[in-house]
């Protein structure tokens, strides 16, 4: 609650790094905070663009960028808090573990 946003700057393209699952993301989406993180593979599989996120290109003028664009938008801002804090639901171990245990019956 002490932190106005939530940020997430990647930008390595390598094949073991963009299929992992960045446990921070999971824990922003949890918080219920608005993210801004760059469009790297590994985040977009998590997040959507102005929807549970704003994601940028991996400059740091882009970032930065948003960065601004968020922090000065109070609508845009509490409105990708408020679905980043539904999205996180997906995560939970409850429906993680559900959806594990219907793959493997399957």
């Amino acid at each position: 609650k002490s932190f106005d946003l939530a940020l997430a700057y990647h930008d390595i393209d390598k094949n073991s790094i963009n299929v992992m699952v960045p446990t921070k993301i999971l824990e922003y989406l949890a918080c219920g905070l608005p993210i801004i993180a760059t469009n790297h593979i590994a985040h977009k599989n998590i997040l959507t663009h102005n929807y549970s996120a704003f994601l940028t290109n991996a400059s740091p003028k882009e970032f930065a960028e948003g960065i601004i664009k968020i922090l000065y938008d109070n609508q845009q801002k509490e409105n990708i808090a408020a679905n980043a804090k539904k999205e996180s639901e997906k995560y939970t171990f409850s429906n993680i573990s559900k959806k594990l245990l219907n793959y493997y019956q399957n």
